[in-house]
């Protein structure tokens, strides 16, 4: 028995990819199970070295084909699906052993196809699979496409339904986008734990020094980036005694603005960086609290792992009402600073009261961080995969 792991979006250190790459090699080993990973042809060197990758995948997970706007979310998804099932027929040998298990942990409607009319091609003993659903059908889709994308996702994965369901596993990392996708396919879809590598709770020492708020991971707007850099750009009086830390993972996502800002904020720490597991982690334990004021129209079944890393270390965190965090927040007991809406001055008005509370927030934060570690872990995550198979 062996793990396959098909992930066209690992290309470096950023996003949630590398990090769901590194949790299913290490469950493996701890399994003793033999791993092999195939990824995307413009990964980092670096990255290559690490997990010994097969890079085949000539698109990345999130690349967008050129074309007619009438025709864009058609044209990538059947450019994407043809692509990659080429890919896999090229560069995935098939010797495949009744017991293996491929893996796809982010599997797009953009791939489905194309990987089940390799997966329909193979020799018998075909391996099992199991596909994770992590974002809605319409996802970095504009409004007026949602409605095709929905009807090109039902199809896809009324595909997979010829196989025996012993064999393919579908799964979603929480239980609203489960029960989304659960009515769409006519059928129960499970929900994972998601796989959380905490660093070691630590407190900052107090005495004289400044609290730091930090925001963490990728310069995307729907994660509200942008609407932190307005609020601090108002210098409110409350966050006077308060530094920010702002991680600008990808940082060519923001253009000239990344110069913009610190051109204006010069007391603010703009890290134009993706960085390193370690690196990564020491920033958050030296975070007070941590900023995580995601679009809830958007975060409404997409899921965050800073949230998270965050609350399971006991961190007090700033989200958005309506959001995912919101409702994890509810079902884990922790409590947030929560920004009204999705707009700059509820963000504002959110982080100066965060300024006020963070210590008192952090008191609550124990109880609620051993519940979250409890349940979003590793080692939960693959042994709740694994037992999708009978």
């Amino acid at each position: 028995m062996k793990l396959v792991v098909l992930d066209p979006g690992l290309d470096s250190t950023a996003g949630h990819h590398y990090h769901l790459d590194l949790v299913l090699r290490e469950q493996a080993a701890a399994h003793g199970l033999p791993s092999v990973f195939y990824g995307f042809k413009g990964m980092d060197p670096a990255i290559e070295d690490q997990f010994d990758a097969r890079l085949i995948f000539d698109l990345h997970s999130y690349a967008k084909t050129a074309g007619l706007p009438e025709l864009a979310p058609i044209q990538n998804w059947s450019t994407k699906n043809a692509s990659f099932c080429r890919n896999l027929c090229d560069g995935v040998p098939v010797d495949f052993a009744a017991d293996d298990i491929v893996v796809m942990h982010t599997v797009l409607g953009s791939e489905m196809v194309g990987l089940y009319l390799w997966y329909r091609s193979l020799p018998d003993p075909k391996p099992r699979v199991c596909l994770v659903l992590r974002f809605p059908p319409w996802f970095h889709l504009a409004r007026r496409y949602h409605e095709i994308a929905v009807a090109l996702e039902r199809y896809a994965v009324s595909l997979w339904t010829e196989f025996p369901a012993d064999r393919v596993m579908m799964a979603c990392d929480n239980a609203g986008l489960a029960r989304f996708y659960g009515k769409l396919a006519g059928f129960e879809m499970p929900s994972l734990p998601i796989p959380i590598r905490y660093p070691a709770v630590t407190l900052r020492e107090g005495g004289a020094r400044r609290p730091r708020f930090v925001y963490l991971g990728e310069a995307r707007e729907e994660k509200g980036i942008h609407l932190i850099v307005e609020s601090l750009r108002r210098r409110p009086a409350a966050l006077a005694g308060i530094d920010f830390t702002i991680q600008c993972g990808r940082p060519e996502l923001l253009g000239s603005l990344l110069g913009e800002w610190r051109r204006d904020l010069q007391e603010v720490d703009f890290i134009d960086r993706n960085l390193s597991e370690a690196d990564y982690l020491a920033l958050l334990s030296s975070a007070d609290a941590v900023l995580v004021p995601y679009q809830p129209d958007i975060y409404d079944v997409r899921t965050s792992h800073v949230y998270l890393e965050a609350v399971g270390t006991g961190k007090p965190v700033l989200i958005t009402s309506g959001s995912w965090m919101d409702l994890e927040s509810a079902r884990l007991g922790h409590t947030p600073a929560r920004a009204a809406d999705f707009t700059v001055d509820a963000v504002e008005e959110a982080l100066v009261r965060l300024a006020g509370d963070w210590q008192d927030l952090r008191a609550l934060g124990p109880a609620a961080g051993e519940r979250c570690r409890a349940y979003h872990n590793p080692a939960t995550f693959f042994n709740t995969l694994l037992s999708l198979f009978p």
